[in-house]
């Protein structure tokens, strides 16, 4: 699996025939310049040009002297990857990355509580670093109305200076879809995800210890849950089934035909929790509550990510969390401590007949977060090109993996593989953080969602199961695309309607599953609330943001 991953990012870069707020703009946006490397121009005009491939990916670096250009790199870090390292320039691939290039990176990471304040104080203090990493706050309006109020770069005149970044965007449609704004404008550098190895991004999880034990196998349908609850409940169990925070579960309601939030229909806006299904789900869901099969605090969610875990640590919890592999590995270092029986197992896709087909699966999105560099940047080229270097074949082995002999080794059959202190840390770190720490984990390059085959080898056995057993039964055609942008004017106004119909729902769920609402008699009015607070305008603000979208022209 890894294998065929490995060989179709080569692919992609070796492709050399590509195809061809806070702030409302105050003050005057400053004029960018180029420092040009080794004699190369700066472009003189907008036309998007096609990047001139060389043979030598790496013939350009290093861009500069040890040390003579400094560029600032705001980069959100999650709290508990900071409480083990100063900055990124602990992280081995970025002292690689310094030797290598020559260019020196001070980095701004922001509190994770506060991320939102500071991203927007960037802006009112007319004090932006060279180069911004987007991850929960975005500029309002997206990217078209940060480079007209003059303060991110519009990229696509300098594909020069990105030719491996441009090769990979315009190997997939999907990829470069997603990358481009309705204007036409390259969402800066992405965080790319390889779709070609999973079907789903993670699933149920169960305790297939426990369930073996009691003879009930690996259930499917709903009806197949209902009877393995059933036998749980009679043989003491009480509370194991963990929802997702507030109840609405990205993997039980799928087999409603309705989700949390919008969905896409072929092309139509709809709101998964106004939907018929939502209804039915709702009533599962408290069904099986007022049976003390639910985990009773439903609006659990984990306080923070380091603990997200804890009613499967305790051993109350036996299905629900998600499992992938970075959480599974987590998840197994954390238990399985405690008892040597443990096996967190993955289930099936849960569905109401044996016929039916799940439209809204749990996937990644191809392009998640964006990396922009700012017109305060005084070395463009430097910038595009040091951004550019992580989606080279060299780079890429570092976003996935590393350093080779500090995070990870290639066996005899050139299979990279995390080395014993990544996945058994002695400080007890979970695997996931260490790559956060050793890798560009969750910030540029492209990451592949195949199962991987440095992880534990039960949970790469589970994740490979997850991909095959779901075969031929659903696909993520209903999942709304993340890069559906609305204006700045069209997001302030749905804000303002949406604020108050998503708590709605929030409360109406949490109190729907705990039983405080007859649901058959109370869903007229609730629809009605939410039609009377804006949901018709809602959904029309979507709809036209989701138009815009397909109509995009891409270069």
């Amino acid at each position: 699996m890894l294998k065929k991953l490995l060989a179709l990012l080569l692919c992609l870069l070796m492709i050399t025939g590509t195809i061809a707020g806070c702030s409302d703009g105050g003050g005057e946006s400053s004029s960018p310049t180029s420092t040009p490397v080794d004699g190369a121009a700066t472009p003189e005009s907008s036309e998007n040009p096609t990047p001139e491939v060389t043979d030598d990916p790496y013939a350009v670096y290093p861009l500069c002297d040890p040390g003579e250009i400094v560029l600032e790199f705001y980069y959100p870090l999650f709290t508990i990857v900071l409480s083990y390292m100063e900055d990124m320039n602990e992280n081995p691939i970025i002292q690689e990355m310094e030797k290598f290039s020559g260019v020196h990176i001070e980095w701004q990471h922001p509190n994770q509580t506060t991320e939102a304040e500071t991203y927007n104080l960037l802006f009112v203090s007319n004090d932006l670093p060279d180069i911004v990493k987007e991850l929960m706050t975005t500029y309002p309006g997206g990217l078209d109305s940060a480079i007209a109020d003059g303060y991110y770069l519009d990229i696509n005149p300098y594909a020069d200076f990105y030719p491996n970044y441009y090769d990979i965007l315009h190997s997939s449609e999907d990829f470069l879809r997603n990358a481009t704004t309705d204007e036409g404008h390259i969402r800066g550098f992405g965080y790319l995800y390889d779709m070609s190895g999973r079907m789903v991004s993670g699933g149920l999880g169960f305790r297939k210890d426990i369930f073996d034990n009691l003879g009930i196998g690996n259930p499917d349908l709903i009806s197949e849950w209902e009877t393995a609850f059933a036998t749980l409940k009679d043989a003491g169990y009480s509370n194991f089934v963990q929802l997702t925070a507030y109840g609405v579960d990205p993997y039980w309601s799928p087999a409603y035909s309705t989700n949390s939030t919008f969905m896409n229909q072929a092309g139509t806006v709809v709101y998964g929790p106004a939907t018929d299904g939502y209804k039915e789900y709702l009533k599962q869901m408290q069904d099986w509550y007022s049976k003390g099969y639910i985990y009773q605090d439903i609006t659990y969610d984990g306080g923070d990510s380091t603990d997200m875990f804890y009613p499967y640590i305790v051993g109350d919890a036996l299905v629900g969390v998600q499992l992938d592999g970075s959480w599974g590995s987590t998840l197994y270092n954390q238990s399985s401590v405690d008892d040597p029986n443990f096996y967190l197992a993955a289930a099936h896709y849960p569905r109401l007949t044996e016929d039916q087909v799940i439209h809204n699966w749990s996937k990644p999105t191809y392009f998640m977060h964006s990396t922009y560099i700012t017109t305060e940047c005084e070395y463009i080229e430097v910038a595009c090109r040091w951004l550019d270097y992580w989606y080279t074949e060299q780079g890429l082995m570092y976003c996935q993996y590393g350093v080779e002999g500090v995070s990870y080794y290639l066996d005899e059959d050139g299979h990279p593989w995390l080395t014993d202190d990544m996945v058994n840390n002695p400080d007890g770190i979970g695997v996931i953080w260490m790559l956060f720490m050793k890798t560009f984990m969750g910030g540029l390059g492209v990451e592949s969602t195949a199962p991987r085959m440095d992880l534990m080898p039960t949970v790469v056995a589970e994740l490979d199961y997850l991909a095959t057993s779901n075969i031929g039964q659903g696909d993520d055609d209903w999942n709304m695309p993340t890069s559906v942008f609305m204006t700045s004017d069209e997001g302030s106004r749905y804000s303002m309607i949406y604020a108050d119909i998503e708590t709605y729902v929030s409360e109406y769920t949490s109190t729907s599953i705990l039983g405080q609402n007859n649901i058959d008699a109370t869903w007229d009015n609730y629809i009605a609330t939410m039609e009377r607070m804006g949901l018709e305008e809602a959904i029309s603000i979507y709809q036209t943001a989701l138009d815009r979208y397909y109509a995009r022209e891409l270069g």
